[in-house]
Order: C-alpha cells, then sequence, then structure tokens
C-alpha cells in the first residue's frame, strides 16, 4: 500500500492505492467509494484483499470533507462529490500498469450513489452498487435542474457494463424500494443478498460476504 494524493478541482484528496502484483502485464483496476458517513479506511481490507486475491490495482481515498479530524462532509455538494469521483477513476486510470479495458467501481451507500452517476461520466466494465442511495436522500440544492442532473437512476439506465446491486437483508438505512428502483433501472444487473445484514455491515460475517462478493464479480473482468 502507498499513500497518494491527487487534485481534485482547487484542492487535494488523499487517498490510498493497493497493487500486490508483481509488475509485468497489465492488471485490472478497482476504485472504492466510501458512503457517507464514513472514510476510506473501512476499505482498507477489502482492497487489500482485491488487490492481491485478483492480482488488481485498487483505489481507495476520501471524499472531500471526509477522513480528517475537522472534516464535514455536510458542507460539501453531491457536485463536488462527483467531481472528487471523476477525478478518483482519472488518477487510477492513470496507474501505468493497469489495462484500462478492465476498470470497475465499488460503492456504497451514498458512494453507491455515486457510482451510479459516475457511469455518465466515464467509461469501466463493472460496478457493485452497495445498499445505494437515491436522490431523494440527498440535499439537491444545487439549481433548478438538479434532481435531473443527478439522478442515479437514469445514469445507470445507459450503463452498458456489469452490475451487482447487494442488499442488506435487514437494512434499517436503505429500503428495499430503492434495491427495487435501481434492479427495475436496468433489466441487466444482478442482485445478491447479504442475510440479517443491517446497512453498516458490523458484523465480521457480513463483511466477509461482501468481500467474497467483491472478489468474485471484479474477477469476471
Amino acid at each position: 500500500m502507498r499513500e497518494v494524493s491527487f487534485p481534485a478541482g482547487r484542492h487535494e484528496l488523499i487517498g490510498r492505492v493497493f497493487d500486490c502484483g508483481g509488475g509485468g502485464t497489465a492488471r485490472r483496476g478497482i476504485l472504492f467509494v466510501h458512503g457517507q458517513g464514513s472514510s476510506q479506511e473501512s476499505y482498507k481490507h477489502r482492497a487489500e484483499t482485491a488487490s492481491a486475491t485478483l492480482d488488481a490495482i485498487c483505489l481507495t481515498f476520501n471524499l472531500t470533507g471526509r477522513g480528517e479530524p475537522d472534516a464535514n462532509s455536510e458542507r460539501n455538494s453531491i457536485l463536488e462529490h462527483l467531481n472528487d469521483l471523476i477525478s478518483a477513476f482519472d488518477y487510477l486510470s492513470s496507474e501505468a500498469l493497469l489495462d484500462r479495458q478492465r476498470i470497475g467501481v465499488c460503492g456504497a451507500s451514498y458512494g453507491g450513489y455515486l457510482a451510479a452517476l459516475l457511469t455518465e461520466h466515464r467509461n469501466f466494465s463493472r460496478l457493485i452498487l452497495r445498499a445505494p442511495s437515491l436522490a431523494v436522500d440527498h440535499d439537491l440544492s444545487v439549481g433548478p435542474d438538479a434532481q435531473y442532473g443527478f439522478d442515479s437512476l437514469k445514469a445507470l439506465a445507459s450503463y452498458s457494463g456489469g452490475i451487482l446491486i447487494i442488499q442488506s437483508e435487514r437494512d434499517e438505512i436503505i429500503p428495499e424500494a430503492h434495491i427495487s428502483a435501481y434492479l427495475r433501472a436496468n433489466p441487466r444487473a444482478i442482485k445478491e443478498v447479504i442475510p440479517e445484514a443491517t446497512h453498516a455491515l458490523s458484523n465480521p460475517a457480513w463483511d466477509r460476504l461482501f468481500v467474497r462478493y467483491i472478489v468474485n464479480w471484479f474477477r469476471g473482468m
């Protein structure tokens, strides 16, 4: 693992690159996007496992307003966070040993919502949305056309890559109606369920199953 920083607009984002490979042939890339009440720290072991198991180059990063002692993500707009994600994707894509035809994105909750929006801005081959939120869950006070411009369902409908949507069976934050809406948005999407799991995957067994889904899904790239 190596600590990195890269520009996103007028500021720098802090991230980590996980690369357990030994060089040589071009490899898969996986970008992880954390949720609103989280940070890249929650993806450390997930990225380490994916990198080691799949010989992948993985990137985690902190969205603006997250991961610092005085961070407050409520100060930041969806547009700013989407631009963060675009910058992170471009940074991962710049890795010398990356196969740019084999990039995947994995986002959870608010990070899943942002990852769905990313499909309209960048090309990548596979997507995981774990317990993704919807535009109705967030403040879209960025202009009169905000609802249209930040519609994750509309974005996902046009995505041609592989989609895995993961539901926590006992999610107390994201209702099943949200999961169903994402599945309807793109009929090619596949659904998996983490039995008994709540939103935060606080039980290590739930997290291990999530990691297994990550590895199995991106193995197909």
